[in-house]
């Protein structure tokens, strides 16, 4: 009876210690699944009245770097100014301005921006965005950033 009731005991924490890492990543909200990539994502994700999600994208060919910016507004959205900027960190943590693309705009719900800049490749680069969004005559700033090693 006894070695019966510690089997069970036994068997009960392995199957929970094999179920709880399933259980726990398919709780994870999509902004800390990974990417396509396959690249870890941690952060919290914002919250906009206007904006249902950004996406941006960072990426290198020879010592070119390319951006590229989504901004899907709500329903209701007529307008979206944006200021895109490429920095490149510093290894103390600093910014330094490699290129600002300004008054970027879209006259409907969706906002798309490609723009390419010089850089030297070995280098953190943080690809930056910053819109208004107007929606149903409320406008509403959003910002978000990406980095890369490029």
């Amino acid at each position: 009876m006894k070695k019966a009731k510690a089997f069970v005991i036994v068997a009960t924490v392995m199957i929970s210690l094999l179920i709880a890492p399933m259980q726990t990543s398919a709780l994870l909200p999509q902004s800390l699944q990974p990417d396509e990539l396959g690249n870890e994502i941690i952060g919290i994700a914002p919250y906009w009245e206007n904006v249902s999600r950004i996406n941006m994208t960072l990426s290198s060919s020879n010592n070119t770097a390319s951006a590229d910016v989504s901004i899907f507004g709500m329903t209701g959205t007529t307008s979206i100014n944006a200021t895109i900027t490429l920095s490149r960190v510093n290894s103390n943590g600093t910014l330094t301005t490699v290129r600002t693309w300004s008054n970027q705009s879209s006259s409907s719900s969706l906002f798309t921006f490609s723009g390419t800049n010089a850089i030297t490749s070995g280098n953190t680069y943080r690809l930056s965005v910053s819109a208004t969004v107007i929606r149903n005559g409320v406008s509403e700033t959003v910002s978000d950033w990406t980095e890369r090693r490029l």
